[in-house]
């Protein structure tokens, strides 16, 4: 186990190295590393894809990321057969395991609002100027 001492903190230097020559960042690694990017660019204008019913985006992530992680006997052969999918899929296994507090089912909603209104508070909330909220709803 790792000691908190032992674990390197990562900064804007890591973070660039990372994204190369990009400029923004979404999903993964975007939502697990949150404290991390705010930390590395304080300045940055943030565009929270925030779900107006999130009953209906935990049934999305239900029947699209947990059954590909879990359910799916095609995937589970072929990371039995692809070194690089089987990494892929041991690390997403890992995170989705504890960003959902062990149980996406029983938490997703949960852990999903609480993520939301913590992440609002750190930006200064609604009408600070440093995000805006938008949901797939809004459309392009």
């Amino acid at each position: 186990m790792l000691d908190e001492k032992d674990v390197r903190r990562i900064g804007r230097e890591e973070i660039d190295t990372v994204l190369g020559d990009f400029e923004a960042a979404t999903d993964v690694p975007g939502f697990l590393m949150s404290e991390e990017f705010l930390n590395a660019y304080p300045d940055a204008k943030i565009i929270l894809n925030q779900r107006k019913d999130v009953a209906a985006w935990q049934r999305s992530f239900q029947n699209t990321i947990c059954g590909v992680l879990r359910d799916n006997y095609k995937l589970k052969v072929l990371a039995w057969l692809s070194a690089d999918y089987f990494w892929l899929r041991q690390i997403s296994l890992r995170l989705t395991h504890d960003f959902w507090a062990g149980d996406f089912e029983q938490h997703g909603t949960a852990v999903y609002e609480a993520y939301y209104r913590d992440l609002e508070e750190r930006l200064g909330g609604r009408g600070s100027g440093r995000y805006v909220v938008w949901g797939v709803e809004d459309g392009w």
